[in-house]
């Protein structure tokens, strides 16, 4: 049996055995939920029973208290779907998170649902992380994703699409073709060939740069017009003894009713990523780019810019090597032709300096102060 089916097939064994453990728990939350988390889970309670008993409350921003109460809310981008998530205080090797969404239908109706019952089919225990969409010719298609596991080794993650009924319930949606699907991705269920939910399994280390704009899966899955969903691939890495991300993505489209599979694609930021550094050392989002720095085998540095929203299709803008380092100034310097960049990271500044042929600086060519925090290990 393949490693990704068996997981697959424990992980609904979890999934199962653990609602039936979970329901029997509800008795006596305060033997479920840990004591340091049982008053933050009370307000939570509460705070789920209002959404639920006032749909209405759908126009209302509830950002700053769902910051307080840790919450995460996760909108479509039509703006017609809102979901709030939070951990439920279980802990172990699946670790669940309650989930509850609110809706908007197309004759201007607000609904409010709960994905807590496990005896319903949309029932989901998992962290939300991104929903986008795209049209069909008569409705809507949701494209939900989350995290289902949080196994040490392994990153496991949900894609589910659904469509919205005229009472405001997201049901079901089959539109992923699952014929001549990529290795390391499952689908279940099927509906005749098709399915509502695709499976995908991680191993070992995640990029920082794949971390970026709230969630991995929601920077680096899908492009930003929806049209397209990119799944990583993965290859056995005999240096750290443990599969990581391979240079290449596998290539869904959208013909208009589903989601087929079209072909797996060399992919220049994942190669720049992982298969020359020796060691990650920071990186940082400067307008619409990614600034990332590694040490090389040879201990200089390497100084990379993405364009970050097309990180799948295009060559990085720029690539400036044999980069040194000045820790007691926390600077790094690269030389690129007549320009020098230099980079402090205690004033949070990437300097850029006309220099002649003795490297001596003439002119200040610019001064960025970066907004976003600089991202180190």
């Amino acid at each position: 049996m393949k490693k990704s089916i068996l997981l697959s097939s424990l992980f609904l064994f979890f999934v199962i055995t653990g609602c039936t453990d979970k329901s029997s728990r509800q008795d006596d939350e305060s033997e479920y939920i840990a004591d340091s988390h049982l008053e933050l889970w009370k307000q939570q309670k509460e705070f789920a029973e209002r959404i639920l008993s006032e749909p209405q409350t759908f126009e209302t921003d509830f950002t700053e208290e769902c910051d307080k109460l840790e919450i995460k809310i996760t909108e479509s981008p039509d703006g017609k779907v809102r979901f709030f998530t939070w951990w439920d205080g279980s802990t172990g090797t699946m670790i669940s998170h309650n989930n509850i969404y609110q809706t908007k239908n197309s004759r201007g109706k607000y609904h409010s649902f709960d994905w807590r019952d496990w005896e319903k089919e949309m029932s989901s225990v998992n962290y939300i992380q991104a929903i986008r969409q795209v049209e069909t010719e008569n409705e809507t298609i949701y494209l939900i994703f989350y995290g289902l596991t949080e196994w040490s080794s392994c990153h496991a993650y949900g894609v589910e699409a659904y469509k919205m009924n005229r009472k405001g319930e997201l049901v079901p949606a089959y539109v992923f073709n699952c014929e001549d699907l990529p290795q390391n991705i499952n689908s279940m269920p099927q509906k005749d060939n098709l399915s509502r939910y695709l499976y995908i399994e991680i191993y070992g280390w995640i990029p920082p740069s794949i971390c970026l704009d709230g969630g991995w899966m929601d920077n680096f899955f899908f492009d930003r017009s929806a049209d397209e969903i990119y799944i990583l691939d993965l290859i056995w890495n005999h240096k750290s003894g443990n599969q990581m991300f391979d240079e290449m993505y596998h290539r869904f489209y959208w013909d208009g009713e589903h989601f087929i599979y079209a072909e797996t694609t060399f992919n220049p930021a994942l190669a720049m990523l992982i298969e020359e550094p020796e060691r990650f050392i920071l990186e940082f989002e400067l307008g619409k780019l990614l600034i990332r720095i590694d040490q090389m085998e040879d201990g200089t540095l390497r100084y990379t810019a993405f364009d970050s929203r097309h990180m799948f299709d295009s060559e990085p803008r720029l690539i400036i090597e044999n980069g040194w380092s000045h820790e007691v100034e926390h600077e790094y310097h690269f030389y690129n032709n007549d320009y020098e960049y230099l980079l402090n990271t205690e004033e949070e500044r990437l300097y850029i300096y006309k220099i002649d042929n003795s490297k001596h600086r003439t002119a200040t060519i610019a001064n960025y102060k970066i907004e976003n925090e600089i991202y180190k290990p």
